[in-house]
């Protein structure tokens, strides 16, 4: 962020809404009456989140030109795909054996 003129301490609206979003999924995943099926989907919903979140970077700094900030961010993009895999791989493991509720 630095580098590129940022802030990285900025609290901006968009960091906000994300930060307003965040919230709901730790709401869902700590509230004692969502069954593990019901948090891993969250988790979901977060990773693909991540995942696209980190194109984005990638793509906007290799537009600005930026190739060594863009390979950073591809980095961090695979382990992020690797998190979805994993978390993916869950969730549909536990909607193929019916555990949870039938609200996944």
């Amino acid at each position: 962020m630095v580098k590129m003129g940022g802030d990285p301490t900025a609290m901006t609206p968009c960091a906000d809404v994300q930060a307003t979003a965040s919230m709901g999924i730790m709401q869902v995943v700590t509230d004692p009456r969502t069954t593990l099926a019901q948090s891993l989907n969250a988790m979901l919903g977060a990773e693909l989140i991540d995942v696209a979140s980190w194109e984005l970077l990638a793509s906007l700094a290799e537009d600005a030109g930026e190739t060594e900030l863009a390979g950073r961010f591809l980095g961090a993009l695979a382990q992020e795909q690797e998190h979805l895999a994993i978390v993916k791989g869950w969730v549909t493991l536990m909607v193929s054996e019916g555990a949870g509720s039938p609200a996944v």
